[in-house]
């Protein structure tokens, strides 16, 4: 992991999905990760995809300019549920991930399984990054994750 100094800039970052899912075969309630090389990806990468046998090969990802975080919203307990990632703002040192996660609707036919839904998105990396912050539709924050320094 690195700490990337210089100008920062505020405002909306963009970001593109990866992936989506409904089987991250993760262990905890929520679960937040950032991947900021390669060989972070391909473990958190096989991570998502432990269920699989053979598990697939992580996508190639230029880590010079990009990084990748997931989000996966834990246990389930029926299909449906979805983690939509509806911005990201960064602000100084900090990228600010706000997460929502939806529920199907009450009315609606479900099949009861267990599910573990989960985002995986790119980031185009900012110049300085010290912090990542998870935060609810209310603006709480999840999670943080702390950078080390360099």
């Amino acid at each position: 992991m690195a700490l990337f100094t210089g100008c920062a800039k505020a405002g909306p970052q963009p970001f593109s999905i990866l992936e989506e899912g409904s089987a991250a075969m993760t262990t905890e309630d929520f679960t937040f990760a950032l991947a900021m090389e390669q060989s972070e990806w391909e473990e958190l990468y096989g991570q998502i995809h432990a269920h699989r046998l053979p598990p697939p090969r992580a996508p190639g990802v230029d880590f010079e300019k990009n990084l990748i975080l997931m989000v996966a919203a834990g246990w389930k307990p029926s299909a449906g549920y979805q983690v939509h990632i509806s911005r990201i703002e960064h602000l100084g040192a900090t990228l600010q991930v706000h997460i929502e996660v939806h529920e199907p609707p009450a009315d609606s036919l479900r099949l009861t399984v267990m599910t573990q839904p989960y985002a995986v998105i790119l980031v185009e990396r900012p110049e300085r990054l010290e912090k990542v912050e998870f935060l609810d539709p209310q603006r709480e924050i999840l999670h943080r994750l702390h950078l080390p320094s360099p």
